[in-house]
């Protein structure tokens, strides 16, 4: 088994503390079964450059120097990450871990300079709905958006759902036909409304961009992460979780990640096996690994769910009681229809 090993030079969460990982080390080049691939540590503000930044890599390189005159040789050492990358280029390891990088945008304001970056990621959507509201009129949860004149409002089926900020109500802004168009009302689980009054020809099926570039206009990740007062980093991570996700190599498409939300639908073979393995391959495939996505399947779903009916304590004052029919090839459940294998649920709460 080949392993890495993270030392705590200063970033404070994980990893083995400095002044232990000498014997933890040793120890673990005595393992016969085990691999010691690799040794890193981790930058707690590379971002800027700071005395902070120079502590730690004298902690880690003075280690290095250590192991190397006990003898031990481990292959890959790494410790940059995106802001050290371009704050410390001398650091050269024989690795390196670019995180926001790779999105094409930059840790801080002090790196800007030093690489040129072009971001990679857009998060698009379509109206769905184009219509006209009088002055006066309220518009959506809590009416906090009133309209001041005779306003056209467009609809989006994206919300806080899909990772779009809350917060952003009232005051984020979307781009359509080129123009930018105002987030009126409160952003919705699932929705949101835009001021498009000055967007006459705008219509359902158009383009929407939260994120990204529509002709000249371009919305950045910091910007939408300044209006939530949040990080860029939090903004790319959440936005379209729930939204399929389309690579580009060259311009064209090269793969699309399905959505999260699924719905299972068998084909003409309707055994139970048959959709055992489709929920298994589902697990495997949302968790990048075989083994864990297995893991998953066959303690949380077939032994907790598939054996019997149970009641899931979710919470003090919350119970949820699924219901999962045992099929068989001989055996039809209680109630199906042509396209869907059915779960019975029944949920049951209480205010506090």
């Amino acid at each position: 088994l080949s392993v890495h090993v993270e030392v705590d030079t200063g970033m404070g969460r994980g990893g083995t503390m400095h002044s232990e990982a000498m014997d933890l080390i040793r120890h673990i080049k005595t393992l016969p079964h085990v691999h010691l691939e690799g040794l890193f540590s981790h930058f707690a503000a590379s971002e800027r450059t700071t005395p902070y930044n120079d502590q730690q890599w004298r902690l880690f390189s003075g280690l290095l120097s250590d192991l190397g005159r006990s003898g031990i040789d481990i292959p890959v050492k790494h410790m940059d990450n995106s802001g050290a990358i371009l704050n410390y280029p001398a650091l050269k390891l024989e690795m390196a871990r670019p995180g926001i990088m790779t999105y094409g945008i930059y840790p801080s304001e002090e790196t800007e300079n030093k690489a040129r970056l072009a971001p990679v990621m857009s998060f698009k959507t379509t109206i769905v709905l184009v219509k006209e509201f009088p002055a006066g009129y309220g518009i959506g949860y809590n009416s906090t958006y009133v309209t001041r004149d005779k306003t056209r409002v467009a609809t989006i089926p994206v919300g806080y759902g899909d990772g779009y900020p809350f917060v952003l109500s009232n005051q984020g802004e979307a781009l359509i036909r080129g123009r930018r168009a105002p987030v009126i009302g409160r952003v919705s689980m699932d929705m949101c409304t835009l001021d498009v009054t000055h967007i006459p020809d705008c219509a359902v099926g158009d383009e929407v961009v939260l994120l990204g570039r529509q002709q000249s206009e371009y919305i950045s990740a910091n910007e939408i992460a300044a209006k939530a007062q949040t990080i860029s980093y939090e903004i790319l991570c959440a936005l379209g979780k729930r939204a399929p996700r389309v690579f580009l190599q060259k311009g064209k498409t090269d793969a699309v990640e399905p959505r999260l939300r699924r719905i299972f639908v068998p084909g003409e073979e309707k055994s139970i096996a048959r959709i055992d393995h489709i929920i298994r391959h589902c697990f495997q495939t949302r968790t990048r690994s075989e083994e864990l996505g297995d893991a998953i399947y066959y303690e949380m779903f077939e032994t907790l769910f598939g054996k019997e009916d149970r009641q899931l304590e979710l919470r003090s004052s919350f119970r949820y009681d699924i219901a999962i029919a045992q099929l068989t090839e001989s055996a039809e459940p209680r109630r199906r229809t042509d396209a869907y294998f059915q779960l019975k649920t029944h949920v049951e709460y209480k205010k506090t």
